[in-house]
């Protein structure tokens, strides 16, 4: 996609975003997922330097990632809460409340189970800032992340059922 689409063409970023009005958005995370493995596996599509950096402190990892003007991304699933700071450019995101639109600057909490379709508006830069003893990257993202494939035993697990993230 050449052109940057703008936050107010709903529509289109509903569309893009795997149709999410139609299903849970946690299924159109899965899904738009799936499709785009496929796609980098196939060569149809490149995977995006995100220029990931990792900081560390006592107690406190924070994991910094930039994204290009037109970039979609989905992240991973989350096990923990934490706070997400967009320091800078524009973002729309498919959330269990429809597409947000985020301009920094702005800190957000998630919350465990979280997992989100994001389309860049802007050049963007963004922090994830996760609690944990570990520095080791490895045990971090098994103490943050939920594996590929188990995000609805995950989902059961804490109480919530992928159904209750439909609009």
């Amino acid at each position: 996609m050449s052109e940057i689409i703008s936050p107010e063409n709903t529509e289109l970023l509903t569309y893009i975003m795997g149709g999410a009005h139609k299903q849970s958005y946690v299924h159109s995370a899965l899904n738009l997922q799936n499709e785009i493995e496929q796609k980098l596996e196939s060569g149809e599509l490149e995977k995006v330097d995100t220029g990931l950096v990792n900081h560390f402190a006592p107690k406190i990892y924070l994991r910094e990632f930039s994204a290009k003007a037109g970039t979609l991304v989905v992240s991973k699933m989350h096990r923990t809460e934490h706070f997400i700071m967009f320091l800078t450019g524009s973002l729309s995101v498919m959330t269990e409340n429809g597409i947000e639109y985020i301009k920094a600057p702005c800190i957000q909490r998630t919350m465990p189970g979280t997992k989100r379709i994001a389309y860049f508006h802007e050049d963007s830069t963004c922090m994830t800032i996760h609690p944990t003893e570990n520095t080791d990257l490895q045990e971090i993202e098994k103490e943050i992340i939920v594996p590929s494939g188990e995000e609805e035993e995950y989902l059961i697990s804490i109480g919530h059922s992928m159904q209750e993230f439909i609009e």
